[in-house]
Parts: C-alpha cells; sequence; structure tokens
C-alpha cells in the first residue's frame, strides 16, 4: 500500500521547519559575521590628512562663541567629500551649555552640539534668514551626560552649489540631509546658557580625498 496524503503531511511539515530554521540561523550567523567584521560601521570620506588637539576654550558670558580653525585645504580649494571628527567634552563649569561643530560657507553656517545634560541639537543658519533648528534641543539615548567626552562625525559631500551631510553622535546615526550651499571650513562652537563653561576638545581627525 502507498501512504496516504495525511500520512505524510506531518513529514513535510518537520522539513519545511527545518529548512527555515537552517536558513534562519545561517542568516543570524551572516549578520554576526559582518558586524564583527564593522561592515555596518560608518566610515569617514577619505584618508585621515591630519589630528589637531584644539584644547581647552571657555565661555565666561551667556552667548555662543566660534573657535575658528585652519582646515587642512585652507591654502587651496576645499575637497569635494570630507569629515571632520571632533571628541570633546565638559571641563568644568555650568552643565546647562553646549559644544559642537559649525560647518560654514562664509554666508551659511551648519551647527550640530551636544550638551553635558544629554541634549542634542541642529542649527542651520542662511544669510539674511533666521536660524532654522533640523532638531531642537532633546534628549537622545546615545548622548553621553556630565564630563563624559562626546563624539560628533560629520560627513560633508559637496556637490556644485549643494551638499549632503551626515552628521553622528557617538558613532550612531544622528541626521542627513541636503544644504542648499557648499561647506568649505569647520570650526569649533560653544555656548553658555546662564553660567560660565569650560570646555575641552581633545581632538580633531579631519579626512579627505579619494575613498579606499
Amino acid at each position: 500500500m502507498y501512504p496516504s496524503a495525511t500520512s505524510t503531511r506531518p513529514e513535510r511539515v518537520r522539513c519545511v521547519l527545518c529548512l527555515s530554521a537552517a536558513a534562519l540561523l545561517l542568516a543570524i550567523v551572516a549578520t554576526v559575521a559582518l558586524i564583527a567584521a564593522k561592515t555596518f560601521d560608518p566610515k569617514p570620506f577619505g584618508r585621515l590628512l591630519r589630528i589637531d588637539q584644539p584644547g581647552t576654550f571657555e565661555q565666561s558670558e551667556v552667548g555662543e562663541r566660534v573657535i575658528a580653525l585652519d582646515a587642512p585645504w585652507s591654502a587651496g580649494s576645499p575637497p569635494e567629500r570630507f569629515t571632520v571628527r571632533l571628541r570633546a567634552a565638559q571641563a568644568g563649569g555650568d552643565p546647562d551649555s553646549g559644544y559642537g561643530l559649525v560647518l560654514g560657507d562664509g554666508d551659511n553656517r551648519l551647527v550640530v552640539a551636544a550638551s553635558p545634560l544629554g541634549y542634542v541639537a541642529m542649527r542651520e543658519e542662511k544669510r539674511g534668514g533666521q536660524p532654522v533648528y533640523l532638531m531642537p534641543w532633546s534628549t537622545w539615548p546615545h548622548a553621553h551626560p556630565g564630563e563624559e567626552a562626546n563624539e560628533i562625525w560629520l560627513n560633508v559631500a559637496r556637490n556644485g552649489g549643494r551638499a549632503t551631510i551626515t552628521a553622528l553622535v557617538n558613532r550612531e546615526y544622528l541626521w542627513q540631509g541636503d544644504v542648499a550651499w557648499p561647506p568649505d571650513r569647520a570650526d569649533l562652537w560653544l555656548v553658555a546658557f546662564s553660567e560660565p563653561v569650560a570646555v575641552e576638545f581633545r581632538s580633531l581627525e579631519w579626512f579627505a580625498g579619494p575613498d579606499d
């Protein structure tokens, strides 16, 4: 006698379940391997050009301050793609403050900042216009509070009169979007909202050039 369709159905179901489990296991193993190989980690544009150690700066009055920097390409044309990566921490004073990077082209600027209170913010300023908060000061789970250092990472892809900006804080994606102007420089940014503050800008890495 031949086995009935009813009697072979459980066997087929077991085969399907075994194949599905094996496929899921392979997918998990492949994903873990890719993560271990840092395949999904963010990458800077080009090669490392220079590492600066700006030092500690104070803001003794309520308000903000821009600390001008000399980019590695100051004497020539800015690259089409570049990365700036800042590591900084509060060194004293009032935690109701902020620090970060500002991209600019002489007329416009984009501020990306973190606060010792665990906040982050992004603001764009265009010549002749009011500042626009792309991200108002908000708590963010990946921001480090207090005197623990935060890393602010900006990838800039210039394209004619525009640019695509990717912002990361502590290696986590914060924002990506376009601006209608091409940033050609990066500077440090510091703000005190109520009392004096000191911030240690520990390191600033510059990347540019062809990708590896």
